[in-house]
C-alpha cells in the first residue's frame, strides 16, 4: 500500500505455500481442502479492557521477561519501568498494527507523573530511530517525534486533571494531536505520515506501524503506574 512518494506504512509479509504438488503450474480453480468452514472474527476497534486478558491483536516490543502490566477492574494497569522505546529492550509498550494510512485513536487514560522523567501515553512507532508519541510528562501533555534517532518536542499544552483522554488522527499525509481533559484541544503541530513509513529504513523495528500505550521513567527506577480505561483505532 503506497501513497504517492509515501512507502509502505502498514508492512507486508509474504509466505510461499505448495498449493499443486507435481503439477508445475498455480491451477487457475483447485479443489477446496476438506476443512471446516472456520469465520474469523473482525479485529477489535474499541478495547475497554473488561476481559482478564490481553486481546491478541496487542503486542509488546520483543519478549517481556517480568509482569509489568495487569488488567483490574476494567482497566489496563502499566508499570513505568526505566525502559525507552529508541533501544533495543522490551519497554513498558503494549501496541497493535496500523493497517490504513487515514485512521483515528484515542486513549482515556488516568496518570499523575512523580517528576518530569516519567511519561505515559501514545505512541505511534515503526522502529528505534522513527516514531511519534502524545505522551503525559508532569502537568503538561507533550507532543514529540523521534526521526534519525532525535527527539524533538514539537508542542506542549497543560491540564489540571490527572485524567485525560489522548487523540491522534491521521489524514493520510499528516498525522495531527489532540488532548483534553475538560475540553479537547488540538495541537499547532503536525507530523509527516512518512515519519513511519519504509522511506527511510526497512528493518529495525515491526513489520509495519504499531500504535498504543508506552509509559516510561525514562532511566530511572520508579514504581509509579499508568491506567488506561479504553484505547480505540477506527479507520
Amino acid at each position: 500500500m503506497e501513497i504517492e512518494e509515501f512507502k509502505e506504512v502498514d508492512g507486508k509479509e509474504s509466505i510461499c505455500l505448495i498449493v499443486n504438488p507435481g503439477g508445475g503450474i498455480v491451477p487457475i480453480k483447485h479443489k477446496r481442502p476438506d476443512l471446516l468452514w472456520s469465520p474469523v472474527a473482525g479485529t477489535i476497534e474499541l478495547d475497554d479492557f473488561i476481559t482478564d486478558k490481553l486481546n491478541l491483536e496487542w503486542v509488546f516490543l520483543r519478549t517481556p521477561m517480568t509482569d509489568w502490566y495487569s488488567l483490574d477492574n476494567g482497566k489496563l494497569v502499566i508499570d513505568l519501568r526505566p525502559e525507552v522505546a529508541s533501544e533495543f529492550v522490551n519497554p513498558s509498550m503494549i501496541v497493535r498494527r496500523v493497517k490504513e494510512h487515514k485512521f483515528g485513536a484515542f486513549a482515556k487514560m488516568k496518570f499523575s507523573g512523580n517528576g518530569d522523567n516519567e511519561e505515559a501515553g501514545i505512541i505511534l512507532y515503526r522502529s528505534s530511530q522513527y516514531y511519534a508519541m502524545i505522551m503525559r510528562r508532569g502537568e503538561f501533555i507533550v507532543v514529540s517525534s523521534v526521526m534519525n534517532g532525535v527527539k524533538k518536542d514539537l508542542a506542549t499544552e497543560q491540564v489540571s486533571s490527572d485524567e485525560v483522554v489522548l487523540h491522534i488522527e491521521s489524514d493520510g499525509r499528516d498525522i495531527t494531536f489532540f488532548c483534553g481533559d475538560k475540553k479537547q484541544v488540538k495541537f499547532d503541530c503536525s507530523v509527516p505520515l512518512e515519519i513511519i513509513s519504509d522511506k527511510y529504513q526497512r528493518s529495525g523495528g515491526y513489520g509495519g506501524t504499531m500504535m498504543g500505550m508506552y509509559a516510561t521513567s525514562n532511566g530511572k527506577p520508579s514504581d509509579n503506574k499508568v491506567e488506561f480505561d479504553c484505547f480505540s483505532l477506527k479507520y
